[in-house]
């Protein structure tokens, strides 16, 4: 269990630095301002120094519209965050074209 614990402790971890970078310059206190986040506690996580609860992993997911389970998966992507399962056609079709959107909105903002 201990090893299970570690690895989803770097995995928050290195998910919450990842954001920050990519959104916030690599700087917890914009990311806080920005998100409306207490900032040392916001610095610890990025640091590693302490790890969040489920609570305030929950509002650090919400603050850039991820929910609290896709923190957990390794490697996240902030530009392709993971999805559950599309179910039918419509929504692998709508998930494209939204997908799609995303990254040419992102292209204008770069």
């Amino acid at each position: 269990w201990t090893y299970i614990a570690l690895v989803i402790s770097e995995t928050v971890k290195n998910n919450i630095r990842t954001l920050i970078d990519k959104f916030d310059d690599g700087k917890p206190s914009l990311a806080a301002k920005r998100r409306k986040l207490k900032q040392r506690t916001l610095a610890y996580y990025y640091t590693g120094e302490r790890e969040p609860t489920i609570e305030q992993l929950e509002l650090v997911a919400k603050a850039y519209c991820l929910e609290a389970w896709q923190m957990l998966v390794p490697g996240l992507d902030p530009t392709n965050p993971p999805i559950l399962s599309l179910q039918t056609k419509e929504e692998r079709e709508l998930y494209a074209r939204l997908k799609s959107t995303f990254a040419e909105l992102q292209k204008i903002k770069d």
